[in-house]
């Protein structure tokens, strides 16, 4: 087979199998459907989206770079605290969701890192804009036509939409995304038609579900791009919000671990955004018998010890720390949470540099920022950080490679000016 030839059918294998991922790696599809589809198999989603993830990385094998990634301070601290994560099932309980989770961690990341220097920022928006259209789409139709099935009937969560998934912020997540890639994308294309299109079903799924936060952040994130145009020196300062939510989050997480409290203070009032904080506090209270390292990937909620606990004490559970930075401080410690904080703040140093210097496009720059501040709000109140098989996490580690790339020419076209340029490289 001619290399042209391998190239262009190695291409379109990762095109579809990359849709394949994100319809099955946004969220966990409800009980009823996921039976349907699984056949009674435990973690067969799971499992399919991984395989699919060995698949890029078969097919990526056929597929020249067209980003170098060189050893530039944010890569290498990057790399430690993959690593360093990756590594903590060593001193976790050793469970065998711990161990699961560290591999299908180690996958997805090679995967994703090897997926954003082979294909271009375009051609991932577009493919996530359309897994996220069809997830929409199938959504609404359940909700519509089964309402046993699309509308949420549990405890705090009666009459909300979840459509697919197996809870209502699965769905409010994956519309807030479509919001946000959808205004990126009509700003960078044009096309009212379609921005309205996914724009509105996006907006739908958010309010339906009861996730007018998430359509808040993802607005906030819009606004926040818009103005970044408007004013270089508010569109600099807009690459450090990564580093600013980790130093706002850290407070708060010192507060309650210094007070005891399982709520925050409001004025008068005591916020513990629909009982979040309880599980914050519980999980923080037990840090300083790690505080160090942490509890290793996956290894607290799988300890019966602590399980049961929070069942004990509140009459419920989830094991689900609903804040990706409780997440990372509890199972990696002090030391993952620094290296976590290293990794936000040298990325505002490049991006910043990137923009001030004119080595980036600027629908690169929005997309790539904008992005990131939307995760790094969302898991204020959401698990998304250290997610081995969410989508999302993913984009995210994708977005950071692709700041980190220098583009590489093809014989076909000259380099582009999109990420950065042949002519200056990264120390």
């Amino acid at each position: 087979m001619a290399p042209r030839t391998a190239n262009s059918l190695a291409t379109w294998a990762i095109r579809a199998t990359l849709l394949a991922i994100i319809l099955l790696s946004v969220g966990n599809f409800v009980g009823s459907i996921n039976e349907t589809l699984t056949q009674g198999l435990p973690y067969l989603q799971q499992s399919l989206g991984l395989t699919f993830w060995v698949v890029v990385l078969y097919a990526s094998c056929f597929i020249p770079p067209v980003l170098r990634v060189e050893r530039s301070p944010d890569i290498v601290a990057g790399l430690v605290f993959f690593s360093f994560v990756v590594l903590s099932v060593a001193w976790s309980n050793h469970s065998g969701d711990s161990v699961m989770k560290s591999v299908a961690l180690l996958i997805t990341t090679i995967g994703v890192i090897r997926l954003a220097c082979r294909m271009s920022l375009d051609a991932i928006v577009g493919c996530t804009i359309i897994g996220l259209f069809i997830l929409t789409v199938l959504s609404l139709v359940v909700v519509l036509l089964f309402p046993d099935i699309g509308v949420a009937t549990g405890w705090m969560q009666e009459g909300l939409w979840q459509g697919i998934f197996d809870s209502k912020q699965s769905l409010g997540l994956s519309g807030a995304l479509l919001m946000f890639l959808a205004c990126h994308n009509a700003l960078r294309r044009g096309g009212k038609i379609q921005f309205l299109v996914l724009f509105a079903l996006g907006a739908i799924c958010v309010i339906g579900s009861g996730s007018r936060g998430g359509g808040a952040l993802a607005l906030a994130a819009i606004v926040s791009c818009y103005l970044s145009r408007r004013s270089p020196r508010f569109g600099t300062l807009l690459a450090f919000g990564p580093i600013a939510m980790t130093i706002v989050a850290g407070a708060l997480m010192a507060y309650i671990m210094s007070t005891g409290h399982d709520y925050l203070p409001w004025f008068d009032d005591q916020l513990n955004f629909t009982n979040r904080t309880q599980i914050w506090e519980y999980a923080l209270r037990h840090l300083s018998e790690r505080a160090l390292f942490g509890f290793g990937l996956n290894g607290f909620w799988t300890t019966p010890e602590f399980y049961f606990g929070f069942l004990h004490e509140h009459d419920w559970v989830l094991d689900n720390y609903h804040s990706g930075y409780v997440a990372i401080l509890t199972e990696t410690g002090i030391v993952g949470m620094t290296l976590f904080a290293l990794c936000a703040l040298l990325f505002g140093f490049r991006m910043s540099w990137l923009r001030t210097n004119r080595l980036i496009a600027a629908a690169d720059y929005d997309l790539i920022v904008g992005y990131a501040n939307l995760m790094f709000l969302i898991n204020f109140s959401e698990t998304l950080f250290l997610r081995s098989t969410d989508f999302s996490e993913a984009l995210l580690v994708a977005f950071f490679i692709a700041s980190a790339g220098a583009r590489l020419p093809t014989s076909q076209s000259l380099p582009r000016r999109s990420l950065t340029t042949q002519k200056r490289q990264f120390a």
